[in-house]
Parts: C-alpha cells; sequence; structure tokens
C-alpha cells in the first residue's frame, strides 16, 4: 500500500505529496490475476481514491495525462523523458570498436547456427558482422544486416512474443518471395552470407538487452523458431556500451525492405 504509506508520512512530517505516473499498478495486478479479479477492482479503487489525495501529478506522455484527467479526476503536467548527451549516434568507429567487443555474444547462436553465427568463422579480425577495417578505414559492410535494439525487464506485462511473430512473419514472408521450399538445405545460404554475397532482402538482427524473469522462456521460444534471415541476441550490456549500440541502427542498414514484405 504504498501510496496510502506515503500519504500517511507527508501528512505526518507536513511534506508534499506528488505521485509519477508511469503506469497503473491494478493494470499490472491484473496481469496475473486477470481484470475482474476482486482483488484487482480493490487496488483500483485504491489507487484511485489515494491518488486522488496526492499534492501535484506529473506523467511523461499526453495519454497519460489525458486518462488521468478524465477518467480519474487527476490533473498532471506531461514532462518528458529526455536522454543525456552521451546517447547519440555513434561514428563508424565507434560500431566498430563496440562490435569487436561484443563479437563473441554477437556470433554466439541462442541454439543453431543462424545467419549471424555463421560470420564467426571469418578470420579476418578487422571485420565484425556490421564493418570492416582496412587501411585504417572502417566502412560499413554491405551485406551487413538491419540491426534492431530493444530494452526489457523481461516480464510478463512485456508480451515479447508479439516481436517473435513478427520477426517469423518477415522470415517467411522473404522465403515465400524468392520462392524457397521450407525443406532447402541452409547450408548453402550459410556459404553465401559467409562469402559476403548481397541479397534483395537484408538480414535482421535483434539485440535485446535486460535482465528479468521472462529471459529464459522467450530464449527457449526463439530456439524452436528455425529463422533463415532473422536473429536474436540476449545480453546485457556494460553501461558505457549500451548508448553506443542505441546509437548504431539509424545508419546500420541502406536497404530498404519492401513494403510487401512488412
Amino acid at each position: 500500500p504504498t501510496l496510502a504509506a506515503v500519504k500517511l508520512v507527508s501528512w505526518l512530517r507536513g511534506a508534499k505529496f506528488i505521485v509519477d505516473w508511469h503506469n497503473f499498478g491494478y493494470t499490472l495486478l491484473g496481469l496475473s490475476h486477470g481484470r475482474s479479479h476482486v482483488i484487482v477492482k480493490v487496488y483500483f479503487w485504491f489507487e484511485k481514491h489515494f491518488g486522488r489525495m496526492a499534492d501535484g501529478a506529473f506523467c511523461v506522455t499526453k495519454a497519460m495525462q489525458h486518462e488521468l484527467a478524465q477518467n480519474w479526476g487527476i490533473k498532471a503536467t506531461v514532462l518528458y523523458d529526455h536522454s543525456p548527451e552521451f546517447f547519440r549516434p555513434a561514428s563508424l568507429t565507434e560500431k566498430h570498436e563496440l562490435f569487436c567487443r561484443l563479437g563473441g555474444s554477437i556470433c554466439g547462436a541462442i541454439g543453431s547456427a543462424d545467419c549471424i553465427s555463421v560470420e564467426k568463422e571469418v578470420e579476418d579480425k578487422n571485420t565484425t558482422v556490421l564493418t570492416g577495417k582496412i587501411d585504417g578505414g572502417v566502412s560499413l559492410k554491405p551485406n551487413r544486416p538491419a540491426l534492431v535494439v530493444s530494452s526489457t525487464s523481461w516480464t510478463p506485462d512485456e508480451d515479447f512474443s508479439i516481436l517473435l511473430e513478427a520477426a517469423l512473419m518477415y522470415d517467411r514472408r522473404v522465403a515465400a518471395t524468392l520462392g524457397e521450399e521450407d525443406s532447402m538445405d541452409e547450408g548453402q545460404l550459410w556459404i553465401d552470407i559467409k562469402n559476403g554475397k548481397q541479397f534483395d532482402y537484408p538480414r535482421l538482427l535483434f539485440v535485446i538487452t535486460g535482465k528479468g524473469p521472462d529471459r529464459k522462456k522467450y530464449e527457449e521460444q526463439i530456439k524452436r523458431l528455425k529463422l533463415r534471415r532473422v536473429a536474436f541476441r540476449t545480453m546485457w550490456l556494460a553501461s558505457e556500451d549500451y548508448p553506443l549500440l542505441l546509437g548504431m541502427p539509424a545508419t546500420c542498414q541502406k536497404n530498404v525492405i519492401p513494403q510487401h514484405i512488412c
């Protein structure tokens, strides 16, 4: 009963009681008990009642502000999240150095070999999945995958199966467009990728960062997908590497995925 406890302490100490609304507790509780459960209904009343008793409130979106005003009778101020300055587009050199450090994690597949791990056998230490270094200069590889980065707490309220379904849909649609059969030998595809062949449809590399209880469950689901042109990596990054990884996707893929595939 955090809201009640904070209200009591603020009254005893003569302090202001201000709520930062990021989400609603009753909706999170409903994930495990169901929205119609009596405990969820009681907590909804509890949260709404003590939320109205706050001296002030703020949130990070206008959608939450509207919900609080229309259905809760709470006037909240929108304060947008702003990233610090070290979250910025990464340079080519920074991209190369980062993927050199992450080489083992990026090339280590979740389960059997995939379209990214096949490149781990390349002996050139100046080459990563995305970049190559020649005569001291760094350039993006023509056949590099499109990079997608997402962070998660791996909790039940974040349904990552939606992303897995989208990845599977992309993989199957590309195969259908190219006339590939489900029984095709993937060995030749891996050889072509390793040798640098360019394809009309880019590979997708999903890097999912974070720790949480459902991580192993989704990793097991990923193993069973048997994707050809999509690969997933789950990892926990050092604090100095995470901003660099977020600064990479915008310029990591020059190919545009055709609309009929999306």
